[in-house]
């Protein structure tokens, strides 16, 4: 049996520690609306889970699913109901008493066992389940800061679905009949068996997690296509950065480069400033793409983010992306147009997945 337990029995301080520990995570939760619809199908084929993550709009969890054979990007939505919760040690009868029954984002009460470790036994706990994670957690007055102890409070909604489900984001996947399934990696004998030679006087519980992680270790790892973009930005003061919540100054020159060979650079021709042949310090497969106007240059920026399922950037969370999202608010590109979502701390990508490089390597 697999279990999660959140300060099953820590101390109140320790729950403050862990909630200022954890209050930048939570802030990841919140992303805009996703403006349109992507799409959909009913069946696959073996498609990469390359997402998992929390659309408000539908307050569902949401999987994005890539399918290297037609180079397409699916949306699957949770059929089966699945809503945040959190898990306290109050009945269910004085639960029913308690201000959590009022709170605007409450659905229901269930009663569920699980297994407590420090003290080797099952206990049984009342799960309060919620319409939406902040209302679990991530603002003031939520279900958990009304209880005088909650578990699994602060796990992040979309890590929540991915343990609940059992998901693995980066083994492949299929949608059949409107469900979503797992494609089975079938590790061949002959490798299994000179494996488990070395793991032969071991117990049997060992056996059986080596059948389990089998998969996840000797699956091959999938080929998927990146994009890294990077932006230039006028400043007239060149020692400042520009804000990016204003962006109160054009983008100048927008590089693009992925895995499959794509070079190209757009620039905005300015007045001042003479464009004439490709310097010789550029590498012959490098692309320059001229634009007469901002907003034709942010165009066809998007149109590109949306044809690479991982886009990659370094601090994009907090500069590029953030940028480009509010400069094109600002010259007239409405919301609905640009395929950037921000989070409180995170920048994401429509159809695919964003990866600062600059966040992955300070860890």
């Amino acid at each position: 049996m697999k279990y999660k337990l959140d300060n099953f029995s820590r101390s109140k301080s320790m729950n403050d520690i862990h909630s200022r520990f954890n209050a930048e995570a939570e802030e990841l939760e919140v992303v805009e609306t996703i403006p349109i619809e992507v799409e959909q199908p009913v069946n696959t084929g073996p498609c990469i889970l390359i997402s998992v993550s929390y659309d408000g709009s539908k307050r569902k969890a949401l999987c994005k699913l890539y399918d290297p054979e037609k180079n397409k990007v699916y949306f699957w939505y949770d059929n089966i109901g699945h809503k945040p919760y959190c898990l306290s040690d109050l009945s269910p009868d004085k639960l029913k008493r308690h201000p959590v029954v009022t709170h605007p984002g409450f659905s229901r009460i269930e009663v569920v066992e699980k297994y407590d470790p420090l003290s080797d036994r099952v206990v049984r706990m009342s799960k309060i389940i919620a319409e939406d994670p902040l209302s679990i957690g991530g603002k003031r007055r939520s279900i958990r800061e009304l209880l005088p102890k909650a578990w699994e409070a602060r796990i992040r909604y979309h890590n929540c679905y991915i343990y609940d489900r059992q998901l693995v984001p980066g083994l492949f996947y299929r949608i059949r009949d409107g469900d979503l399934e797992l494609v089975p990696y079938n590790v061949p004998e002959d490798v299994k068996k000179g494996i488990l030679k070395f793991f032969r006087d071991e117990p049997d519980e060992v056996i059986r997690l080596l059948d389990e992680w089998h998969p996840l270790f000797l699956c091959p790892a999938p080929s998927i296509p990146r994009l890294a973009v990077d932006i230039e930005v006028f400043s007239p003061e060149p020692d400042r950065i520009p804000e990016p919540s204003e962006a109160a100054y054009p983008v100048i020159c927008i590089a693009f480069a992925s895995s499959d060979g794509l070079r190209k650079v757009f620039l905005l021709r300015r007045e001042g400033f003479e464009f004439g042949d490709k310097p010789e310090s550029l590498p012959d497969d490098v692309e320059l793409v001229f634009f007469d106007s901002e907003k034709e240059m942010f165009i066809e920026t998007f149109k590109l983010l949306q044809t690479y399922p991982v886009i990659l950037t370094f601090n994009g969370d907090k500069f590029d992306l953030r940028y480009l999202k509010q400069r094109a608010l600002n010259i007239g590109i409405p919301s609905r147009d640009i395929p950037i979502l921000l989070g409180r701390q995170s920048t994401h990508v429509l159809k695919g997945v964003h990866i600062d490089l600059y966040r992955f390597f300070a860890n």
